[in-house]
């Protein structure tokens, strides 16, 4: 797939709610219903996520087009790194749930 022009994305927040922010870190409630996409979301910060449910997911990035289907097991954590833009959609047939931690800058 081809990378599209992010400047005509409209991007939206990363999570449905930030549930505790401070200095060094900003969490976030992540839910994504099925059938349903969470939407274009630029991540500016490195982060973790901790998948609470399991998931039939797939990320599409708009850098470069890309299709990936992540899995990860619940309670285990996954580092991503910063400045993907891309949309997560649930192809499953449950509620995807994570959460979700933007580590800041120092």
């Amino acid at each position: 797939m081809a990378a599209m022009d992010i400047s005509k994305l409209k991007l939206g927040p990363i999570g449905d709610r930030v549930m505790y922010e401070n200095a060094l870190v900003r969490v976030w409630d992540f839910v994504v219903e099925p059938g349903r996409n969470k939407g274009w979301h630029r991540h500016e910060l490195p982060y973790v996520i901790i998948p609470m449910t399991d998931g039939d997911i797939e990320l599409e990035s708009a850098l470069t087009g890309a299709i990936e289907h992540p899995k990860g097991k619940i309670g285990e954590p996954i580092w991503r790194d910063a400045g993907e833009v891309h949309d997560l959609r649930n192809v499953g047939t449950a509620t995807y749930r994570n959460i979700l931690v933007e580590i800041k800058p120092q």
